[in-house]
């Protein structure tokens, strides 16, 4: 999006979008790097049901962040599978709600699942 028109929509002045389109691009550089460690996996629903869902994980302990968008609004097996393939190093610790999901994909990729639920 052009630099003016997010001007226009975010009410921010031209060095704080620059400042943060800079943040931005010096991100997506690491975007071809694994995350390994230990990585919170979860899944954010986007456009109701005519819109996608998204895979994200970010590493715990240096908070980089790595996202998967799906072809529909229902997450499936096949695109866990794909994001752990893309973004997630073998033999990590896996974080997730209580999606069934994971534990299955976890083992595939000799990763060690683990249910973190946070209170409403």
């Amino acid at each position: 999006m052009p630099i003016y028109q997010t001007q226009i929509i975010t009410g921010l002045s031209e060095k704080t979008v620059r400042h943060w389109y800079d943040r931005c691009r010096n991100q997506l550089k690491k975007l071809d790097t694994k995350l390994s460690g230990t990585i919170q996996v979860d899944e954010i629903y986007f456009g109701g049901w005519k819109g996608k869902a998204i895979i994200t994980g970010k590493e715990i302990y240096t908070k980089e962040v790595r996202f998967h968008i799906c072809k529909r609004y229902e997450t499936y097996a096949t695109d866990v599978y794909d994001f752990f393939e893309q973004f997630i190093t073998h033999g990590s610790t896996i974080l997730t709600d209580s999606s069934p999901l994971y534990p299955r994909i976890c083992r595939m990729f000799s990763c060690t699942h683990k249910r973190d639920i946070y209170p409403s």
